[in-house]
């Protein structure tokens, strides 16, 4: 009678969670029978405050209430990345096996995925999943050290006139700060639209060398501008 007393609010906390499914709740504790020990000011309403501000059922309490704070906070950004952007069962196997732990909590990937989404994929959700599964590594990049700096390298060119458009838009935020710059830099007579003549002229003729060292360094000091 003593532990009938002590879990009944939880057994009613979590019935009306789940809209009064009964079998939801018998399956949910056949799952995780310890479930009713546990604590639910300090641990069963958090992890539901966490299922529910990531877009997870609410049966998936029994998954994550044993795990570490970590772990749970991992296992909903999972969750809210596939809802967000329909990824299915086996695509969502396949990237997190090469992404790993993405170490970050729900709201700090649902703000990345927003950004890409709507400053750099157009609101595209089709371009923007296709990138993630090419190139997974694209979650484990810091949106402030490294997304939005770059991402405001490709809107000052914009600004300039100069459309520079990455062939692999989700390498351009993968990769090195070294190899982003050698790649994007000696491209500067070949962006849209084309150089001046008198630009052009200047990688004609003996002094073309010299003259394109000079754009790439003034390039050079423009993107130090930037935090990349």
């Amino acid at each position: 009678r003593r532990l009938r007393k002590s879990t009944e609010p939880t057994i009613q906390y979590l019935t009306c969670q789940l809209n009064g499914s009964i079998n939801d709740l018998k399956q949910i504790l056949l799952e995780e029978p310890k479930l009713l020990t546990l604590s639910l000011l300090k641990t069963i309403q958090p992890r539901m405050d966490m299922l529910s501000e990531s877009g997870c059922p609410p049966t998936d309490i029994g998954k994550i209430v044993m795990l570490s704070q970590r772990k749970a906070e991992d296992y909903c950004a999972r969750c809210y990345l596939c809802r967000r952007l329909d990824i299915s069962s086996n695509q969502k196997d396949r990237l997190f096996a090469s992404v790993g732990n993405t170490r970050q909590s729900a709201s700090s990937l649902r703000e990345k995925v927003d950004y890409l989404l709507h400053h750099i994929f157009g609101g595209s959700k089709q371009k923007l999943k296709a990138a993630i599964l090419e190139e997974p590594a694209l979650l484990k990049q810091s949106l402030k050290q490294t997304i939005q700096p770059r991402a405001e390298v490709l809107h000052f060119l914009e600004s300039i006139g100069l459309e520079y458009h990455p062939s692999d838009m989700a390498g351009f935020f993968t990769q090195s700060e070294s190899a982003f710059t050698k790649k994007l830099v000696p491209k500067v007579k070949n962006w849209s639209p084309p150089v001046s003549s008198e630009l052009d002229e200047r990688y004609k003729g003996e002094n073309s060398e010299n003259d394109s060292n000079m754009e790439e360094n003034d390039m050079l000091t423009t993107l130090k501008q930037f935090s990349l």
